[in-house]
């Protein structure tokens, strides 16, 4: 919508989302997330194109998107079109907090609006934020409805090559792990009754250099050190490395560990 749509004029979109996380364009999805119960859980996780933190998504959480054109914009204002619609749902003024509130990469508490009104449901709330926007903005009220079910029928057509071009893009490798900016991975710990260190770099989800120690020595690490370099990190596997004993034990190490 904010490649397409025009942009003299207001538009707001209201999604929800099947379980996953989402972090931020410029996130490191390894410091933000928990790899391993991620794939436990089998939920996945996306990169959206703009900024802000990691948060959690399920059917219980509805999101909306206001666009503006450029010279009207202001932040708040999204702030106070939940509030208004807060209001017309008769749900208490402790949702005032809302306004001003800028997205921060930390932890927030999170509360749910049912804790305060049980009967607010996922339709009343975007039907009252739809009237809020149309009184705020001025417009009249054209809902246009899309999901997968839709699509499938062939509806959108025009836009549906751009659509799932820009689906496979989110879902690649170069665009969930490879838009990571540079970072630095030290890890310090004793597995086997061994003292284990590694000083990892890595930039655009690559890895580019590496130290490791074993008892505070870098003996016989060397050649695993040389062949990380180039890897994706995070994603080493056994078959990549021809290499014995102690390495294959630290490489074991490493694949835990990130």
């Amino acid at each position: 919508l904010f490649r397409k749509a025009s942009a003299n004029r207001p538009l707001l979109l209201l999604y929800r989302n099947e379980p996953c996380v989402v972090i931020g364009r410029n996130q490191n999805p390894w410091k933000e997330i928990n790899q391993t119960a991620l794939r436990q859980a089998n939920v996945p996780f996306i990169r959206r194109r703009s900024g802000g933190g990691t948060v959690y998504h399920d059917m219980g959480n509805t999101n909306f998107s206001l666009h503006l054109p450029r010279t009207s914009f202001e932040r708040r204002k999204g702030s106070e079109l939940a509030v208004e619609a807060l209001k017309k749902l008769k749900v208490p003024d402790v949702w005032e907090t809302m306004v001003g509130r800028s997205v921060a990469s930390v932890r927030s508490p999170v509360r749910n609006i049912v804790e305060f009104k049980p009967d607010v449901t996922h339709e009343s709330f975007s039907k009252a934020l739809c009237a809020a926007f149309c009184e705020k903005f001025g417009a009249e009220i054209k809902v246009v409805e899309i999901g997968e079910e839709i699509m499938e029928k062939n509806a959108f057509a025009a836009e549906r090559d751009f659509i799932e071009k820009s689906a496979t893009e989110l879902e690649s490798w170069e665009w969930k792990y490879g838009q990571t900016l540079e970072f630095t991975h030290v890890i310090e710990s004793t597995a086997n009754e061994r003292q284990l260190y590694a000083n990892i770099v890595a930039k655009h989800g690559i890895i580019t250099s590496c130290r490791l120690t074993m008892d505070g020595k870098e003996d016989g690490l060397q050649s695993l050190c040389a062949d990380l370099v180039g890897k994706r990190y995070g994603m080493l596997q056994d078959s990549e490395f021809n290499i014995g004993t102690p390495e294959l034990d630290v490489l074991h190490w490493l694949q835990h560990e990130m």
